[in-house]
């Protein structure tokens, strides 16, 4: 208890037997409110005003009074939609959100990823995500049983069915929960639909961690298909690595990956943006599927356009270190680059840096190809070029 408080209180009490008449009932009017005000501030002071209140976290932080008209995060492509809530913003077909979560061992409210989702293909079109340090606290770790669920801030019914329903079986491959295969077998492929993370579970790893469970919602996953078909796991994988690998994957031969650290995951922070694109419409299959049981579809199947090319792409500062934001950074001072990956590749045994070298674009070719504006704070020369050096391959 702070003795300072009363002070004034007794000071006032002195005053009031020197008065009389009105001037006392004033008085007395005057010391109900200071005294109301004192006992206010001690309910509120817990422990005295040097002493912080012990924080009570959450388990979904809510996201910082920050607006997109005074900040936009780099990685934002040029359609982005801010949601106002808790619910995907919706621009005709297109959803839009950005899912916040907490840093597994310093608990720091950071956003995990945004993504634009197509309501009528019930598939992605990107997912723009930061990868910093922070990222890293939890290490590779993967909930386990893997933890597919839909996206709680849009209707299920806009979204893929690959996750299990109640009632659907404990088992791994149980119940109707993946892409079918039909469009595979029409195109004389093997194999099945994979379900790829856009922004990786590694890259927000944290065993049962919010921040990894967030990452199996079906708005960051993308059809890709599988060794069966065709060699898009092992493509993919090298862009990914690339990027954040730090497990030398299938024994990579660029620099950026040696299995300890990755050279592009900077201080400065490295933006990215994985995404689908769709060339034509024909490619469908149906979701809610499991073609192990008889039939394979269920009543909530529904048709989900499959893209035919897939990409990824990255941003950062040249030095890693310069403390700027994007928006403040000359053309100089960044590097761009991209990845444009058909939907059923073949590796030619060259190496992944040879591998690399076939699928990587300026990220001016992406937007050509897609009509969207990725990385708008940056110049238009830093996203017409790319050196493979600068990258580590």
């Amino acid at each position: 208890m702070r003795f300072r408080f009363f002070v004034p209180i007794f000071v006032r009490m002195i005053d009031f037997f020197s008065e009389s008449g009105s001037a006392r009932r004033n008085m007395l009017s005057r010391a109900a409110v200071v005294a109301a005000v004192v006992l206010f501030s001690l309910a509120c002071s817990e422990g005295g005003e040097d002493e912080a209140p012990a924080p009570t976290p959450a388990p979904v932080p809510t996201p910082p009074p920050v607006s997109v008209a005074t900040y936009r995060f780099p990685e934002l492509p040029g359609n982005w939609v801010a949601p106002t809530g808790d619910a995907a913003a919706r621009h005709g077909d297109l959803a839009f959100f950005t899912h916040w979560s907490q840093s597994v061992r310093t608990k720091k409210t950071v956003r995990n990823f945004s993504y634009c989702y197509d309501t009528r293909r019930h598939n992605p079109v990107w997912v723009a995500y930061p990868l910093h340090a922070v990222y890293r606290e939890g290490g590779t770790g993967r909930t386990d049983p893997d933890p597919w669920a839909p996206d709680p801030a849009l209707d299920e019914a806009c979204q893929s069915k690959i996750y299990k329903s109640a009632g659907e079986g404990s088992g791994i491959y149980d119940g109707y929960q993946f892409w079918g295969n039909a469009l595979l077998k029409s195109l004389g492929k093997g194999g099945y639909w994979s379900k790829g993370h856009l922004c990786m579970s590694s890259e927000r790893g944290g065993k049962d961690a919010p921040i990894n469970i967030q990452t199996f919602y079906p708005t960051n996953i993308a059809p890709q298909s599988s060794a069966g078909a065709s060699d898009f796991a092992t493509v993919w994988s090298y862009a990914e690595s690339l990027f954040s690998g730090t497990n030398d994957y299938k024994n990579t031969d660029f620099t950026a990956d040696d299995g300890r650290q990755n050279i592009n995951i900077v201080a400065d922070t490295l933006f990215l943006v994985a995404g689908c694109y769709y060339e034509h419409e024909n490619w469908k299959d149906y979701d809610a599927s499991n073609y192990n049981y008889s039939p394979a579809t269920c009543g909530v199947s529904k048709i989900c356009v499959m893209p035919t090319h897939q990409f990824k792409m990255a941003l950062r500062t040249r030095k890693g270190n310069t403390g700027k934001r994007i928006a403040d950074c000359s053309a100089d001072e960044l590097q761009t680059i991209g990845f444009w990956i058909e939907a059923f590749p073949s590796v030619s045994g060259a190496g992944a840096t040879a591998e690399l070298k076939k699928i990587a674009v300026p990220v001016a070719f992406i937007e050509q190809k897609t009509g969207i504006e990725f990385f708008p704070d940056v110049p238009a020369s830093v996203k017409e070029r790319f050196d493979p050096a600068d990258w580590g391959f």
